[in-house]
């Protein structure tokens, strides 16, 4: 087998997309998350018409910073007076997810995308957000909403959960630094209902995948691409998830875990710090053979055409011999 020198792939230096800056003062506000998407600090449903789902509450003063950004998406820190949360966006995520420095996490829904009934998916507990009842010891919720329903994972059991009103929201636990990971869905489908996805869900939250890097390598006939996480598990791209290994392109695929229906895919995760897979690459090796013989001058290529992919703005200028 012959292998060739095996080089840097998307990590945080060389791939940011648009996570990142494409100038100082120039950026994207949206990251499309497995199923919402960010926009300037809030989050919203998939579609056409997009629903303002939920986003953090906070006082009238505090501080926002972007602390990391790489390809995977972003990492922001919201700070108070004694308090913070740390938010991290990643596409690596199959939602956002919530680090609270003290003890108390509060989120805020809006009218229509309100949050209704939480069921503990361990203990079968079944409170209605509207009323004056507490729900406490769960880590794993299935929210109802009249919009869209979601899951919430905690890191650590609940202490306390209460409402200020009906869309007001104040998850308290008993040690700082609880993560919370917040999980919009497309369908009922799925919530889990065996213990063995629930922990896998559990095992997510407790450690996130956030940082991921890919390296490659030319191996034969192949390319062979391995990603590193931070984490004990690690998402598979929903694209490689639905191509399988088919027609020979893709093989040597990570064996993943569906958990999640996203908007480009199933969000699927390995039990590893790290996937691969090898993709077929005989077709560098093509050449360009003619078919028949030709003669004469060719038209010199227009400029606004010497690109394959580019198309010229002045509708006046047409490719060679097009009429």
């Amino acid at each position: 087998m012959q292998v060739m020198n095996t080089f840097a792939g998307c990590n945080a230096s060389n791939a940011a997309g648009c996570a990142a800056r494409y100038r100082e003062w120039a950026s994207d506000d949206i990251i499309s998350l497995a199923t919402c998407f960010w926009r300037q600090h809030a989050f919203f449903s998939l579609g056409e018409q997009p629903i303002h789902l939920f986003d953090l509450e906070l006082p009238n003063e505090f501080s926002v910073a972007c602390t990391q950004r790489d390809w995977c998406g972003r990492s922001y820190r919201y700070a108070w007076e004694n308090d913070a949360v740390n938010v991290e966006i990643r596409t690596s995520l199959p939602g956002p997810l919530f680090q609270i420095d003290n003890t108390h996490l509060r989120l805020k829904t809006f009218t229509g995308s309100e949050w209704r009934d939480f069921k503990d998916l361990q203990s079968g507990q079944v409170i209605d957000s509207h009323g004056a009842e507490s729900i406490e010891g769960g880590r794993i919720y299935f929210v109802s909403s009249d919009k869209v329903p979601a899951l919430v994972i905690c890191s650590q059991p609940l202490k306390r959960f209460g409402n200020i009103t009906h869309r007001h929201y104040d998850f308290e636990f008993a040690e700082a630094g609880a993560k919370v990971l917040v999980v919009p869905l497309l369908t009922e489908d799925d919530v889990p209902s065996d213990e063995e996805t629930i922990q896998q869900w559990l095992r997510i939250v407790e450690s996130p995948s956030i940082h991921i890097e890919e390296s490659f390598s030319l191996e034969d006939d192949a390319i062979k691409v391995t990603g590193k996480g931070n984490a004990n598990t690690i998402f598979l791209s929903p694209m490689l998830s639905l191509l399988g290994e088919k027609d020979n392109l893709v093989s040597d695929l990570s064996v993943a875990t569906p958990l999640v229906t996203s908007w480009c895919g199933p969000y699927s995760v390995i039990d590893a710090s790290e996937y691969s897979f090898a993709i077929n690459a005989k077709w560098l090796f093509a050449k360009a053979a003619t078919g028949s013989s030709v003669s004469g001058a060719f038209t010199e290529i227009p400029e606004e055409m010497s690109c394959i992919t580019a198309m010229s703005r002045n509708r006046n200028v047409r490719p060679a011999g097009s009429s």
